[in-house]
């Protein structure tokens, strides 16, 4: 019984261990793909921005003001920036959650191990120390047994 218990603990710990793993690769993938899309959506805003600003300055020559163009995607930069500790922020959260119910089940199942592992220390002391008793016992018996044995044979000398 015993063993059966901690074995089927260990793979409980196992299991609980790669799902706390896969969650927080999933947080670190999901947290990835929001990156990629604020940068590719930074991206087109830029490619557009040179777009227009090549098209203004093939229709007007070079005399075009680069003023509100560079403002806006100082914007967006910043706005990138922003969006991108925001997802960096999430993940971290979300490794923290993660973790946090990881440790506590953990902790949880170590605790019945440890609860289970006494109880079975316990038992055997106890098991050890009835059959310390009952070898003694038999011995006693089995020494006046043979105490009694001894004194009905007839002397030889």
């Amino acid at each position: 019984m015993f063993r059966g218990t901690m074995i089927s603990m260990t793979r409980e710990k196992n299991i609980l261990i790669q799902n706390c793993d896969a969650k927080m690769r999933q947080a670190e993938i999901q947290a990835e793909k929001d990156s990629i899309a604020a940068i590719d959506e930074y991206k087109k805003h830029e490619k557009h921005q040179c777009r227009l600003i090549d098209r203004l300055m093939k229709d007007n020559g070079n005399d075009i003001d680069l003023t509100t163009y560079e403002e806006d995607l100082e914007d967006k930069v910043e706005k990138l920036k922003t969006d991108l500790l925001d997802i960096e922020i999430k993940l971290g959260e979300a490794l923290r959650t993660a973790y946090g119910q990881f440790e506590s089940k953990l902790k949880n199942i170590k605790q019945k191990m440890v609860e289970v592992t006494g109880a079975f220390a316990e038992e055997a002391v106890s098991e050890a120390q009835t059959f310390a008793r009952n070898v003694k016992q038999h011995g006693i018996d089995s020494s006046e047994s043979l105490k009694n044995h001894f004194d009905l044979l007839p002397e030889e000398r």
